[in-house]
């Protein structure tokens, strides 16, 4: 009883411990009531039982043309600071040599003094990182990289991925002659552009990154097995903030397999037309809502080289002409 009592708090404390986020940052403003002057006091926790190296934080303002900022850093241990902007904002760059496990530099943590050189007043609730707080805490709008990966934190602009339409997780294709793949995810409230990203599933290797301002991207596969995915984010294509890369190990990926042939092999009962087969008529479901146009619901899908989800819809008409086929009947198309 005593060895079983042992092996559950064992198995809770490691439980405990993995489900914590592996960098825990907090932050907290000093000079909360002075306009003028922005004091930061950083602290990061390594919850990882490893050693982290090249290790990148982030604090994100509003980048105010024509105004200059002051940043002073004290009680830095090692780390260098620097400011450079991304796409809207300015940002205040803390790079760690090393993080070791545990509390980095110390419980006061970083000070970064901050004020700009006009002598003018900050407008803090607006800045997209600002810890509304006078003592420590966790935020996750203050970010943390890995060798320039996203590891940790929230960026400005960032909204949930995107939901697939066309291939949902686990779709298995017949290419046609040429190939191509319909990409197609349903839209994100407030989002203006998209990023599709498509790796090996052998290697996790990159094979297709394109940022566009549709739900849908055409693209040429070979036979093989693929992860992909589609962020979204509520700034337009072309701005700064596409140029980073976010942690593949810890995002969502569909999966997708794909073949070359020209058959499709199906069990169906007798005179039942098969889920593959082409269309020819108008497709209709009246749970698309705003993707029917991405569906093309209001045409024949003959032209489709691949057999993707939508070969599974028929309109109602024609799901009554299969069933009166299937019963013996001859209603014509």
């Amino acid at each position: 009883m005593k060895l079983f009592y042992t092996l559950i708090c064992i198995c809770s404390f490691f439980s405990f411990a993995f489900s914590q986020i592996p960098i825990s940052v907090e932050a907290f403003d000093e000079q909360g009531n002075n306009p003028k002057h922005l004091t930061l006091r950083l602290r990061l926790t390594n919850n990882t039982p490893d050693t982290l190296y090249n290790v990148h934080v982030k604090y994100f303002l509003n980048y105010e043309r024509g105004r200059f900022l002051n940043v002073s850093a004290y009680y830095m241990d090692k780390a260098t600071k620097s400011i450079d902007t991304v796409g809207d904002y300015l940002a205040v760059n803390i790079k760690i040599p090393k993080l070791v496990p545990g509390v980095f530099p110390n419980s006061s943590g970083i000070s970064l003094g901050m004020n700009y050189l006009d002598n003018g007043s900050f407008n803090k609730p607006e800045n997209f990182s600002y810890p509304d707080a006078n003592f420590f805490i966790e935020t996750e709008r203050i970010t943390v990289y890995l060798d320039d990966v996203l590891y940790v934190g929230v960026e400005p602009g960032m909204l949930p991925d995107a939901e697939p339409i066309s291939m949902v997780s686990g779709s298995e294709l017949l290419l046609g002659p040429t190939r191509r793949v319909r990409f197609a995810w349903r839209e994100v409230e407030n989002a203006k552009s998209y990023r599709l990203t498509v790796l090996s599933a052998r290697d996790s290797s990159v094979l297709i990154r394109k940022v566009t301002e549709k739900n849908r991207v055409d693209t040429a596969l070979n036979e093989g097995a693929y992860l992909w995915r589609i962020e979204s984010s509520e700034y337009a294509v072309g701005n700064g903030l596409w140029n980073r890369i976010t942690d593949a190990v810890k995002s969502t990926w569909n999966r997708l397999t794909t073949f070359i042939g020209n058959t499709i092999v199906d069990e169906v009962p007798p005179l039942v037309t098969p889920r593959g087969a082409r269309k020819d008529t108008y497709l209709l479901d009246v749970k698309w809502g705003e993707m029917a146009l991405v569906r093309e619901w209001d045409r024949p899908h003959l032209h489709h080289e691949h057999y993707d989800d939508e070969e599974s819809y028929r309109c109602w008409a024609v799901g009554a002409q299969m069933l009166n086929h299937y019963y013996g009947g001859n209603i014509p198309r």
